[in-house]
């Protein structure tokens, strides 16, 4: 009986308590001012009439554009603070009407309609206004291609002689029974066009020069004079190689092409096990070691960069549409936003 007493007063006690928790709560700032900002903004909407509605051009508006979608201002360090609300959605313009306390008087506005992101593409262009976008590039490429000159290529070009020691055909078993095979099927597959070649070059030959020319050339290899029957003979089968190849170049290099596809499982298992170990155990792995902190140095340079332009650059236009961004790819919120650009 005591006990059941005892949390009977227990729970009049809480009772008794929750409503002055409850107003606690909703003194406190963190709850009053945006509840409050909320309640305004849905008296504004209920009482007041379109007087100081605005309408703002805006083609081909966005799909899932509705009335009460939020409206926010770029540049001004406010996150998802929206200024105004959609209040209606024409075909070519939008109406929209600003929260209470915004100051709104004399500035000329436009309004921009992104989409929501789809990937890692689309979440980049959003995150990042095309002006910040074409200054962080050059950035970030000039601390690579520092990176690339200062550390890792001197070190590539100091370790590939013994990489290539290790997949030599010459040297090694494995990389001649591979080359070897695609060399030969590549050859199987040209051998048509190769004599094909040379009955071209022997028939243009034959057309070029009479019989008395063939005789005096047959006189000139008979003295064993070289160097006169190629000053003769090289212009007609240069020209003529050239004028085959021109007509069968595509053939022959789509020939090669199935040739090397044909023997794709050996090479292919070739990359696969023997040369990527050895551009591990030759190349990454001692890069690796010996140029860790420089690169990781460099990666924490730039990841700085990016965060500063995407995340804490002043102007909150950028946090508004990073915010943006998080909010429809983790939230999965697949709406557009709407910022709010004022007019120079």
């Amino acid at each position: 009986m005591g006990t059941r007493r005892q949390r009977r007063i227990l729970g009049s006690v809480l009772l008794a308590l929750l409503p002055v928790l409850l107003v606690a709560l909703l003194l406190t700032p963190v709850v009053r001012v945006p509840l409050g900002r909320s309640l305004e903004t849905l008296g504004l909407d209920l009482l007041a009439s379109d007087a100081g509605d605005l309408r703002l051009v805006l083609a081909n508006p966005p799909e899932g554009l509705v009335p009460g979608h939020p409206v926010y201002q770029a540049g001004v360090d406010r996150g998802l603070w929206p200024v105004a609300w959609v209040v209606a959605v024409e075909p070519e313009a939008v109406r929209i009407r600003f929260a209470p306390g915004e100051a709104v008087g004399g500035t000329r506005w436009r309004l921009v309609a992104l989409d929501a992101p789809t990937g890692l593409g689309d979440a980049w262009q959003l995150a990042v206004p095309p002006e910040v976008a074409a200054d962080l590039g050059p950035q970030l490429s000039a601390r690579l291609e520092r990176l690339l000159s200062e550390a890792i290529l001197p070190e590539i070009r100091a370790r590939l002689p013994s990489f290539l020691a290790r997949i030599d055909p010459r040297k090694d078993p494995r990389a001649r029974e591979v080359l070897g095979a695609v060399g030969a099927a590549v050859v199987e597959r040209v051998r048509p066009y190769v004599n094909d070649l040379g009955d071209a070059v022997a028939r243009d030959l034959k057309d070029h020069f009479d019989l008395l020319e063939r005789l005096g050339l047959l006189w000139g290899m008979v003295r064993g004079d070289a160097r006169g029957l190629a000053k003769k003979l090289l212009p007609i089968a240069e020209q003529s190689a050239q004028t085959w190849w021109l007509e069968h170049r595509d053939e022959v290099l789509k020939a090669a092409g199935e040739a090397v596809m044909d023997e794709a499982p050996r090479w292919q298992g070739w990359l696969t096990k023997e040369v990527w170990v050895a551009a591990r155990e030759e190349l990454a792995e001692p890069l690796l070691d010996g140029k860790r902190e420089q690169i990781e140095a460099a990666a924490d340079d730039a990841i700085r960069v990016v965060l500063q332009a995407v995340v804490e650059a002043p102007g909150g236009g950028f946090r508004t549409r990073f915010a943006a961004v998080l909010r429809s790819r983790l939230l999965e919120k697949d709406e557009p936003l709407l910022l709010l650009e004022a007019v120079e």
